[in-house]
């Protein structure tokens, strides 16, 4: 597949916009861990299987005592647990040994107080921030009004309009790129309520947005699956290179990056050398700003500075 981005640029500064969930912080974090020591932490991430065929999955975890940016851990279970209030048993995923439980309900930090997702502003306005530091970006937060606390406040279809009325709003036009930062799903924009009927008008948007061969950037969970919210993107902007990711996890560290061109995607771990694609995750949480810098870099830029990381050792 070919891809270059850098040759895409009209200076040696990107021209571009970000686009965030303004309010993404205030959903609750639901389900609370507790291990057989008593300490308290909260699911904050996407079970998997614990290998192809398994039917036990690994749930990450984070502890209060760590931080929403901690170290996390991985406990192990049968699909589907932390979704009602019967507390669920949780195993080692190496021994197979009882280590904690699983409830449905409001976690309270140390103070009782209700702890928030730290979606928005632990994230997603985080990215936005770095795209400003680092290349002068404007960056606009849109209203996420079905994403609340108060589950009256707004509807799906109110938080889409909200969406729109901000892309509207931007009075730039032939950028170099738009960076789209929040939830994602595999067919939709989850945090912007952008389903996959609604590609033909956000691409509209991107059309006035972002020069032909510009770039699209989406920082989401899983919008860079194959048949996906990024490709469906990629085919109707056959000149654009549209990045995705297809697995879930913290987009600025998340290392599962596809990148699309027209009908064509491929996994940039597979764009890069054996060592450079070894380093990535590695470095991705290593580097404040690696994640941004990716997309307007070479390949061979990417392996020089990949290749040249050293992991501290544990």
């Amino acid at each position: 597949m070919e891809f270059d981005s850098k040759v895409l640029l009209s200076s040696g500064i990107p021209s571009g916009v970000v686009v965030y969930p303004k309010n993404n912080g205030r959903l609750k974090t639901l389900v609370l861990y507790k291990d057989v020591g008593g300490k308290t932490g909260f699911l904050w991430g996407t079970a998997k299987p614990k290998e192809k065929g398994s039917a036990q999955y690994l749930y990450p975890v984070a502890l209060d005592s760590e931080g929403p940016r901690g170290t996390k851990i991985k406990v192990m279970g049968p699909k589907g647990l932390g979704k009602n209030n019967a507390p669920a048993r949780v195993c080692d995923p190496d021994s197979g040994k009882e280590i904690g439980t699983f409830r449905w309900e409001e976690v309270k930090l140390p103070d009782g107080s209700q702890r928030e997702r730290p979606d928005s502003t632990g994230e997603f306005q985080v990215i936005a921030k770095t795209f400003q530091k680092k290349f002068l970006a404007s960056t606009y937060g849109f209203g996420n009004v079905h994403d609340d606390v108060d589950d009256s406040s707004g509807t799906g279809e109110q938080t889409r309009e909200n969406f729109w009325d901000v892309l509207d709003s931007i009075s730039a036009s032939n950028l170099d790129y738009f960076a789209y930062a929040g939830h994602g799903n595999w067919d939709s924009l989850g945090s912007a309520q952008v389903r996959a009927k609604d590609v033909d008008e956000f691409v509209r948007r991107l059309r006035r947005l972002v020069k032909p061969e510009g770039v699209i950037l989406f920082y989401a969970c899983l919008t860079g699956k194959t048949g996906g919210f990024a490709s469906k993107v990629a085919g109707a902007l056959p000149g654009a290179t549209v990045w995705g990711h297809s697995d879930s996890g913290q987009a600025s560290r998340n290392a599962d990056k596809v990148v699309h061109k027209g009908t064509n995607n491929m996994a940039v771990k597979k764009l890069l050398s054996a060592a450079a694609a070894k380093n990535l995750s590695g470095y991705l949480v290593s580097s404040e700003d690696f994640y941004a810098r990716m997309p307007f870099m070479t390949i061979a830029e990417m392996n020089a500075e990949l290749e040249a990381f050293i992991p501290a050792k544990k």
